[in-house]
């Protein structure tokens, strides 16, 4: 569920009921904040940083920032990190800095971090692993 989104509490509240789990899509301090304030601070089973920034740095900054409201609010659920276009890979390398998860896709970017296109999703996943394996998260 992004926090974003108009009547995101209903919409958590009827998927719990019906037994899915949440995974909070949280795109801004505002919506970490939102999470945070929510009765599903302490039930969603995983939290999804997404900074739509399209800079690399100013995404990497908004990933920061949204991680640290995450801290303060005391969210523990795992984290995924995840951003847009170039800022897709400044992302991934915080996340994976900071010890949480990642994803790349064609939803995230279409180019490799040196600007290229990418030939698809398995070529943007194996240069996703190598930066992991890079930051030593897996082995070489």
């Amino acid at each position: 569920m992004n926090f974003a989104d108009p009547d995101v509490a209903e919409l958590c509240d009827l998927l719990h009921r019906i037994g899915i789990g949440i995974e909070a899509g949280i795109w801004t301090i505002a919506d970490a904040e939102a999470l945070a304030d929510s009765a599903y601070a302490r039930r969603v089973v995983r939290v999804l940083v997404e900074p739509q920034e399209p800079e690399p740095h100013d995404a990497e900054a908004a990933a920061a920032m949204i991680g640290a409201a995450l801290d303060r609010a005391n969210i523990e659920a795992p984290r995924l990190y995840h951003g847009y276009g170039m800022a897709t890979w400044r992302v991934i390398e915080f996340g994976l800095d900071g010890g949480w998860d990642i994803r790349v896709g064609l939803e995230d970017t279409l180019e490799l971090p040196d600007g290229t296109p990418a030939s698809g999703n398995a070529e943007l996943v194996a240069t996703a692993v190598g930066i992991a394996r890079k930051h030593r998260r897996l082995p070489a």
